[in-house]
């Protein structure tokens, strides 16, 4: 026997399981937010997405840093979307400028646009259990607020996305030129000016080598170190093995792809997928370093110590001790910033090497400062020992706010 429908009840004239139409927003329009827009176009139906983005273009991280130097540790031909491999990298490792292109391309091939609201900020979401929808408080460029809702949010802002200021008396105090690395302006010109870097973590690795090429004075403030691996891209892995036209296994800024090399990856798909295929294999087969007690960590450990050492010299106990850490990979970030010469473009550890040896010649003079810095001043920086440095330029490489909780 049928029960009587409750009045406050009615049914609808539809199919059953009949799918809604939903609506979709992205926080972010960086690698995250385009593969979203790409995967969405392809696997679902009757949905609408929209990306926001407080950047007047897309990239993410790689458009907002542009500071000299600038890269990725990963392989090139890893550090690409799987399914749309990219022959038209210069070399092993890839600048930012080049991958902000990649996802520019990548974006107006599949008219990703359409998805994308760009210089829209993201200022809170409130969930709507009554209604399950997400409601969003948003911020245009001009100030304007409106807000918007969605059956689904995603947080796509990513962990480079808000960074972190050095946490120094007095900063504001300071009337030279002030600069994070994530905040780079194109016009700051260091050749021939006294240069302060504060941080020797990923950026820091990155820029110091830069700038020391046509600064007068460098002084890195540097209070812990990191572990700085050797070039996965000496590893003899090449497009056309055995061949006079395939470049040799070389560092970073070193190892360029030659015409004919290029060439391959663009015509011979089979070939192309081998080459990339071996390149992250190689770099997949690294992880055993962050296994504390395993026979790689070990060894590795021992590797990267040596190679520290050699390259900051004997008689500098006091840069042994700041630059080798005393924790294990995968506890810090693991840089696998490349060293090369002196000359042209001397990395990292060559411009410690040069403060810790002066009779080594390079185009800045090097100071490592391990004191703490105890406040600002108006014309640099005064640490700890009471000293008084003076800087026309204060970059701080302090990196990010990475405890991955939405922004």
């Amino acid at each position: 026997m049928l029960s009587k429908m409750p009045e406050e009840h009615t049914i609808k004239s539809q199919f059953h399981s009949e799918q809604k139409k939903i609506r979709i927003i992205h926080v972010g329009a960086g690698a995250a937010g385009l593969i979203t827009a790409y995967k969405a176009r392809r696997m679902l139906k009757n949905y609408e997405l929209t990306c926001y983005d407080k950047n007047p273009e897309i990239g993410g991280t790689w458009f907002e840093n542009t500071y000299p130097g600038v890269g990725c540790d990963v392989p090139s031909h890893s550090y690409t979307f799987t399914f749309e491999a990219n022959a038209e990298w210069d070399g092993y490792y890839a600048n930012g400028d080049q991958i902000q292109k990649y996802f520019l391309d990548f974006c107006e091939k599949y008219d990703l646009r359409k998805h994308i609201r760009l210089e829209t900020t993201v200022i809170g979401a409130t969930w709507l259990d009554d209604q399950g929808q997400w409601e969003l408080e948003l911020r245009s460029q001009d100030g304007t607020m409106f807000s918007d809702r969605c059956h689904v949010l995603i947080s796509g802002s990513g962990p480079l996305n808000r960074s972190t200021w050095p946490n120094i008396d007095a900063i504001h105090d300071y009337k030279g030129t002030l600069v994070h690395t994530a905040n780079w302006k194109p016009t700051i010109d260091w050749h021939g000016k006294h240069v302060a870097v504060i941080g020797s973590g990923a950026s820091g690795v990155q820029i110091v080598p830069r700038l020391v090429n046509g600064a007068k004075s460098l002084t890195l403030f540097s209070r812990s170190g990191q572990w700085i691996t050797p070039p996965a891209g000496m590893q003899d892995i090449r497009v056309i093995p055995d061949s006079e036209h395939s470049a040799h296994p070389a560092p970073a800024g070193k190892h360029f792809y030659t015409n004919e090399e290029k060439e391959v990856m663009r015509t011979d798909p089979e070939r192309f997928l081998k080459y990339r295929k071996g390149v992250d294999s190689a770099m997949q087969a690294s992880f055993p370093i962050f296994i504390r007690e395993s026979a790689f960590h070990d060894w590795a450990i021992a590797m990267m110590t040596d190679m520290i050492k050699q390259r900051i010299g004997a008689g500098r106990p006091d840069l042994e001790e700041l630059f080798i850490p005393s924790f294990s990979p995968g506890l810090g970030k693991v840089s696998s910033k490349r060293l090369l010469k002196i000359v042209e473009l001397p990395p990292f550890y060559t411009c410690i090497a040069v403060a810790a040896r002066p009779t080594l010649t390079a185009s800045a003079d090097v100071e490592c400062v391990s004191k703490k810095i105890v406040r600002f001043t108006s014309r640099g920086i005064k640490t700890a020992d009471d000293k008084e440095r003076e800087f026309d330029i204060v970059v701080c490489a302090t990196g990010f706010d990475v405890a991955f909780a939405p922004h």
